[in-house]
């Protein structure tokens, strides 16, 4: 098994697979009771939060959205306020996460290209562009890309108030609550996350083919470390 697949399975089991199962299955006065429940549920996407910085040593806005939602989320349960106020909420938090993306285009760190050049080597890239005379058209490539991204996140937004508002009623503070929320952790994953992220392959896809086209080099050859890697063998 390799360090990224271990990597994307502690992912899926600290974001979706533990929250679920301790909301929904032991949140009883049985067990945990509702308040416990709810708070060990959520430690587990806030734990993985940490490990990541301290693992990578920086933070990316998303995460500090994505820690922030489950602290609110958090706060509503304790709180015991409506379910209406856990809707608005991950309506809220997912438009957040749609504008971020496209804001990052005036700003010194537009979102998409930032995950792209910690994949392919930016400056051999840019070296294959200037040489084609494409730099100016390539730049089109990625801020249509980051636009494309924004729309996908704003679709995945509308989805995600309609599936909360559908799933949690219960008021917070009850087991009902803990129940539909893990739940609705699971739906999520499902029918929002995982095509969200078919949808989000696609772009980086379309990206990947444009870079191609206009550096007349193969993603391969572009790809960080490569040339020392080359050099070595």
């Amino acid at each position: 098994m390799t360090a990224e697949t271990r990597e994307s399975l502690l992912e899926l089991g600290m974001n979706i697979v533990a929250p679920t199962v301790v909301l929904l299955f032991l949140s009883g006065e049985e067990y945990l009771g509702p308040e416990l429940g709810l708070g060990i549920g959520l430690s587990f996407p806030i734990l993985h939060a940490v490990r990541s910085l301290w693992m990578s040593g920086s933070v990316s806005p998303i995460s500090v959205i994505a820690v922030v939602s489950v602290l609110l989320t958090g706060g509503i349960g304790l709180l015991e306020l409506e379910a209406r106020w856990f809707v608005l909420k991950e309506g809220l938090v997912s438009v957040a996460f749609a504008f971020l993306t496209v804001a990052s285009l005036w700003s010194p760190w537009p979102a998409v290209e930032i995950m792209w050049w910690m994949v392919f080597d930016e400056e051999k890239v840019r070296a294959a562009l200037d040489e084609r005379g494409e730099a100016a058209a390539y730049q089109d490539d990625l801020t249509r890309a980051t636009w494309r991204f924004g729309a996908v996140m704003l679709l995945a937004a509308l989805a995600t108030w309609a599936l909360a508002w559908f799933l949690v009623t219960a008021d917070a503070g009850s087991v009902a609550f803990n129940e539909q929320l893990g739940r609705y952790t699971f739906a999520s994953f499902a029918v929002i996350t995982f095509p969200s992220m078919g949808a989000m392959y696609f772009v980086l896809n379309t990206l990947m083919d444009a870079t191609e086209d206009r550096t007349g080099l193969a993603m391969q050859d572009l790809q960080r470390g490569q040339a020392s890697a080359s050099s070595s063998s």
